[in-house]
């Protein structure tokens, strides 16, 4: 009888939860009692996830309660689920009719991932937004780096400003000596 009582207490629930963070973190699993989840095993990265290197299901893998799934050629979860997604997420806009951020995110996300304005059921110019409003935070990363660079490069102590220092001590050096023996 114990392993009829084991197999009892054992569930496989598939649920939706709207309040899913993208990465999944230890505290969203104890507060909703999930023990696996079940993913391809492809190292998705966000910005706000716990990844080291081996995308963002990392630490579930390495503490036991991450189960691979494999997909299936020619069938896409996203296309599947996001008809779905996108009619709830329309029927809990605000007062107003602006839809949540998290749409904002879902739209973002699957136009980068090649879905078109069509498919998303938004239209061109929210794509072209979207995809400039990308293109304009590379840029200003891109300035930002550009910018770094140029502080560290000329910083009082950096090895370029150092050695500048040094060449026109020698130069200003050199001239004193060609003075005093009359060639300059």
């Amino acid at each position: 009888m114990p392993m009829m009582q084991h197999i009892a207490r054992c569930h496989c629930r598939q649920q939706v939860r709207e309040d899913a963070p993208w990465a999944v973190t230890d505290e969203f699993l104890r507060a909703y009692s999930i023990d696996f989840v079940c993913h391809d095993a492809l190292p998705y990265d966000h910005a706000s996830s716990v990844s080291d290197n081996g995308g963002m299901y990392e630490h579930l893998n390495r503490a036991g309660r991450f189960i691979e799934m494999r997909r299936t050629e020619g069938i896409s979860t996203s296309a599947t689920s996001s008809p779905v997604l996108m009619n709830r997420l329309r029927r809990h806009s605000d007062a107003a009719g602006a839809p949540p951020t998290d749409y904002d995110e879902f739209v973002r996300r699957n136009v980068f991932r090649g879905y078109s304005a069509k498919d998303m059921n938004v239209s061109f110019l929210k794509e072209q937004a979207i995809k400039f409003g990308w293109e304009n935070l590379q840029a200003q990363a891109l300035a930002e780096d550009l910018q770094k660079a140029f502080v560290t490069l000329f910083d009082r102590e950096s090895a370029f400003r150092t050695r500048w220092r040094n060449q026109r001590k020698a130069i200003r050096n050199r001239i004193g000596v060609l003075a005093k023996n009359s060639l300059c």
